[in-house]
């Protein structure tokens, strides 16, 4: 395997994935991921050639008969602690999901909510509102 090309390969993808992050806030999130997993695909596919491994779209196999018996071996060990990791992490990916979602949801809440305003202007606003129509 060619290392040296391969570690260089991920590190660039790596921090094109963190500039269209930061840097490309006037894409949308459907833009943003489209490019980041069609940039995916390329890089996988890339490191593919590169070491002539079996896979496809990027997604990459390697066909290690040791290090399937261990993980074969440690799965059947450790059956009841990976069941109870494997439902902790659901709970936590989607627990933050919905903690930003409705975190968001509550300071825009508060946003639109009027504060508390001076009559007055409130008469001045309606006022130039009513002459303008």
């Amino acid at each position: 395997m060619n290392h040296t090309k391969t570690i260089a390969i991920s590190i660039l993808e790596f921090f094109f994935i963190l500039l269209i992050a930061w840097n490309f806030e006037f894409l949308g999130a459907i833009e943003k991921t489209a490019i980041v997993l069609l940039s995916l695909v390329i890089t996988g596919t890339t490191i593919q050639r590169i070491n002539n491994l079996e896979g496809g779209y990027g997604i990459v196999i390697v066909k290690l008969r040791e290090k399937l018996q261990f993980l074969d071996s440690f799965a059947n060990k450790n059956e009841k602690l990976l069941n109870f990791l494997a439902d902790l992490m659901i709970f936590f990916g989607y627990g933050l999901l919905a903690y930003v979602f409705f975190e968001r949801n509550q300071k825009r809440q508060k946003e639109s909510i009027p504060t508390e305003r001076n009559p007055e202007k409130i008469r001045q606003e309606d006022d130039q509102n009513h002459e303008q129509a």
